[in-house]
């Protein structure tokens, strides 16, 4: 969703509090309609949540997805370590092996 998100700080124009957002680099002033500087805090936490979360949960879902990709290049490179055996050397295998194949 963001690449880059940051919350600067509030300041104060006239007697309205305003919030500096940074949004994938492009500087946002976002007016909290306030001029008590508690409530303005509060209001800038309020509106930041569910942009941090969105933007939490694009990373923790890229993770996701590389984790998954890593277990797939692991599952293949195991694979090609110890390839299944052709029925030949499975057959050649059981038979030279103790005590199979053999009458007593």
């Amino acid at each position: 969703m963001f690449n880059s998100l940051s919350a600067r700080g509030l300041h104060r124009r006239r007697s309205r509090i305003s919030s500096e957002v940074r949004l994938n680099g492009k500087r946002q002033k976002i007016s909290l309609k306030t001029s008590d500087a508690e409530e303005a805090k509060q209001k800038q936490k309020e509106f930041m949540a569910p942009l941090v979360y969105a933007d939490e949960k694009t990373a923790l879902d890229q993770l996701a997805l590389k984790a998954s990709q890593a277990s797939e290049k692991l599952d293949v490179a195991l694979e090609s370590q110890n390839p299944p055996l052709s029925i030949s050397d499975t057959w050649q295998s059981y038979t030279g092996s103790s005590g199979v194949g053999r009458n007593g």
